[in-house]
């Protein structure tokens, strides 16, 4: 499976957790497990999948789909490692902890990030830098996606 290029498991009533074996997946575009019951953490290995690029076949929307599961933890800081990332869903878990600083310069430097979704987990706390949040192209900002949890703009 060395050459698996998409995994798409949405809306398949999976429960457990998302291996981490899936990061020696290194060729995988579009990996797609949400709307599921995962548990556990993100794991960290995802960071490895710097070929994640297409999720969407029909909106062409580059990025990792991992919302409506039952995630616990945080956010590893190793997905700020996929600089092809353009779409990051992390909706309606149980996710605690800070929005890396890692994605928030992978959304600043780099340019490619330019959704991160991150609403219906309201553990999540912390700052996000003020020029994360004045970015109008990037749904980020405190006014929009940010709403409901315990984030501050401006470090």
């Amino acid at each position: 499976m060395a050459k698996l290029t998409a995994l798409h498991l949405e809306s398949n009533h999976l429960s457990g957790s998302l291996p981490s074996v899936v990061g020696t997946l290194t060729d995988l575009k579009m990996l797609l497990p949400g709307f599921n019951n995962l548990t556990n953490t993100i794991p960290s290995e995802l960071g490895l999948l710097t070929n994640l690029s297409e999720v969407d076949w029909i909106s062409g929307d580059r990025g990792l789909s991992l919302q409506n599961n039952q995630r616990q933890g945080r956010i590893p800081s190793e997905l700020g490692m996929l600089s092809n990332l353009g779409r990051l869903w992390l909706q309606n878990n149980h996710l605690t902890g800070e929005i890396p600083l890692e994605l928030q310069l992978l959304a600043m430097n780099n340019g490619s990030l330019m959704d991160l979704d991150v609403t219906g987990n309201a553990q999540l706390s912390g700052t996000i830098l003020d020029e994360v949040c004045g970015m109008e192209s990037l749904q980020f900002g405190c006014s929009s996606i940010l709403c409901g949890c315990n984030y501050t703009c401006g470090a």
